[in-house]
């Protein structure tokens, strides 16, 4: 699932083109180019980020994007397009809540053997199995978990985590 505007300066220059060779071989894959912020698309943006089980999440005008924490928040297990630019590394452990797919650059020299590799997560988390199923569930709640913890605003875990960053206890 991607839905966004494809093409972007810096980092984010080459994502048009990746997605579109990335996604076009994986069955009901939703990519949307060139959204807007009206009712209806957000509303399908919404939709779609909670009808998936894995949301590309490309580099953006900087190396990380809203759609990473978008993603965590709908249970989506996101597959960054990305260097490794992160909030709280210390705090959280990705690697238990994300797939790595590596920078644009990379992705881009290797095209096919990312897409060969992506095409066989789709797959495998298609299977009903109950290991698989398991597995992509338990990213899946973490994700939900981390954002929880700490990037939802409601319950102030992100500036809680930024005053413990800098060493001030909070209540």
């Amino acid at each position: 699932m991607f839905h966004g505007t494809m093409n972007r300066f810096n980092k984010g220059r080459m994502r048009g083109s990746i997605i579109y060779n990335l996604t076009k071989d994986i069955l009901n894959t939703s990519v949307m180019r060139r959204g807007d912020y009206s009712k209806p698309h957000l509303e399908a943006t919404s939709r779609a980020f909670l009808d998936s089980k894995f949301c590309f999440v490309p580099a953006g005008y900087t190396c990380t994007s809203r759609r990473f924490y978008d993603s965590f928040a709908s249970a989506c297990i996101p597959i960054r397009l990305a260097d490794s630019c992160i909030a709280f590394p210390e705090e959280i452990d990705y690697s238990t809540i994300a797939i790595e797919a590596g920078d644009m650059r990379c992705i881009q020299n290797n095209l096919q053997q990312k897409r060969q590799w992506l095409n066989s997560i789709v797959q495998k988390s298609a299977v009903d199995d109950t290991i698989n199923t398991e597995v992509f569930q338990q990213f899946a709640c973490r994700g939900v978990q981390a954002f929880r913890s700490f990037f939802s605003y409601r319950n102030g875990a992100t500036t809680a985590t930024i005053l413990r960053r800098f060493g001030i206890d909070t209540p």
